[in-house]
């Protein structure tokens, strides 16, 4: 399946059901209904992923991660809400196409619709140029791009061919965990991105009495486009992985933007050294902590590493202690609302069973509960940070994705929200109401210089850094009213 606006849905909460597997039943074993409830909120598959986009999710809000789930090479994909590219050396603004739009429209009443069209186009590209002069070209300025931070690179040694292998994500905690068994035994990966630190967290636990031997690197994600990025840079020490990175385009200011990472490895006995400059090792440790923070900087130049590093400093380097105010604050938003259709869990065999089941109109019940716990954890880890979710929510590994990534108006960021006052997510709507906020003053703008009138008029699509309308062609006149509607409802379910 393609990746698309269309079935994004599909690709994320969707398809982590179609692709995933709920635990085999033992014979002889009977579910509690507390057990039995859990199976429907979370994914166990035991199949090893082909393709990043079946990789298994978790987020905050604002920093989210994709795990691919690979025993012995793993790659998580680290990303985050404002981490996008800056599109053009100058900010956009919407051109003053109020007189064209009302020739436009003249044209438009004799029946020649293609012919307005293509006026409201030449105008808008003429005005862009009087605007930009030779810093523009095309039919219209540059729109930003969502794109993945880096990957973080996790390899451990192995004794034999890992077997019994599966990965689960856990809609009550946010956790992402790998299983695999080798010669030495049973070995466990647990990763997550806290809530209440703020943090990406990862933990590596061996079988008893053997050690933890792995490599660990940031590295770029492959594909980023010309003038993307200005400078990246990559340090591996004993014990710490730093990256930062400057974006190339400025969008008129004085100062680059960018974002760094720094990563605290935590092991207990054994050793860390760094290898060629590549990697970090660590050789014979008992249990292997990893405490990751990422910053996105308005101003490339206050990249501060002690900040980052002394801010980790502060927390407890114990995973357990790490995980319970994360995990308490996570499922206390998730298990407000639950949906029981009178589903039977403990006849869930594997998801791809439940699929086809609901294929041929048979285990709905538990089909569909388990699809709205899907998307209540997608709510909760990607719509309350300080943005909305945009097209791909905080998750993706293109620099260059589909439609950019964007926010999209015309149904992806209306129907994300639209069930999250019945839901009871104020933090959702919180974060949205924001989102509406920081861009009102852009959209009066547009409204009086696209049609000389008050009002707010979105572009069909946009970035976080403005709300110009760089589609003329396509004003979005109903979006911001459409948009707004979901406030209104808010008030209404909640007063």
């Amino acid at each position: 399946m393609v990746m698309n606006r269309r079935n994004f849905i599909r690709k994320t909460a969707g398809a982590a059901i179609a692709t995933a597997a709920v635990p085999k039943l033992m014979a002889g074993y009977s579910y509690s209904e507390k057990e039995s409830r859990s199976i429907l909120n979370r994914v166990i598959s035991k199949e090893i992923p082909m393709r990043w986009e079946d990789s298994m999710l978790s987020g905050n809000g604002a920093s989210g991660i994709m795990v691919k789930g690979l025993p012995l090479d793993e790659c998580i994909i680290v990303n985050h809400e404002k981490f996008w590219t800056v599109g053009n050396e100058y900010r956009p603004e919407t051109p003053d196409m109020a007189d064209a739009w009302v020739e436009a429209k003249k044209i438009a009443q004799e029946g020649r619709y293609m012919d307005a069209d293509r006026y409201i186009s030449e105008k808008a590209r003429e005005r862009y140029k009087e605007m930009y002069g030779k810093k523009f070209s095309g039919n219209r300025p540059r729109y930003d791009r969502a794109h993945p931070g880096f990957h973080f690179l996790v390899s451990n040694d192995s004794n034999g061919k890992p077997l019994g292998y599966s990965r689960q994500t856990n809609f009550e905690t946010g956790e992402v965990s790998v299983y695999w068994t080798d010669n030495r035994g049973d070995w466990q990966r647990n990763i997550f991105v806290s809530r209440c630190d703020d943090v990406i967290v990862m933990e590596i636990i061996p079988p008893p009495g053997f050690p933890v031997n792995a490599k660990l690197s940031f590295v770029e994600a492959p594909g980023k486009l010309d003038g993307d990025i200005k400078n990246m840079e990559i340090e591996h020490v004993d014990t710490e992985i730093y990256l930062h990175a400057t974006y190339g385009r400025t969008m008129g200011k004085k100062k680059h933007e960018g974002y760094h990472s720094l990563a605290r490895i935590i092991h207990s006995g054994g050793s860390s050294r760094p290898v060629a400059g590549e990697r970090t090792e660590v050789r014979d440790a008992e249990k292997l902590l990893v405490v990751m923070k990422l910053e996105y900087l308005d101003d490339d130049s206050k990249a501060d590493r002690n900040k980052l590093r002394s801010e980790i400093s502060k927390l407890p380097s114990d995973y357990d202690k790490l995980l319970e105010p994360h995990a308490a604050a996570h499922g206390e938003m998730f298990n407000r609302v639950t949906l029981d259709l009178g589903g039977i869990p403990g006849d869930v065999e594997s998801s791809e069973n439940l699929l086809a089941d609901a294929l041929k109109g048979e285990s709905l019940p538990e089909f569909f509960e388990m699809m709205h716990a899907a998307g209540r954890y997608a709510l909760i880890c990607g719509a309350t940070g300080d943005l909305a979710p945009a097209l791909m929510g905080p998750w993706g590994n293109e620099w260059n994705p589909p439609w950019d990534g964007r926010y999209t108006f015309d149904a992806n960021l209306n129907l994300a929200v639209a069930a999250v006052s019945q839901g009871n997510l104020p933090e959702v709507m919180d974060t949205y109401t924001r989102f509406l906020e920081l861009n009102l003053d852009d959209w009066r703008k547009n409204a009086r210089l696209m049609y000389g009138c008050d009002g707010a008029v979105a572009d069909l699509c946009q970035g976080f850094r403005h709300g110009a309308v760089l589609m003329p062609t396509y004003p979005w006149t109903g979006g911001v009213g459409w948009l707004a509607r979901y406030m209104y409802d808010h008030y209404l379910f909640t007063q």
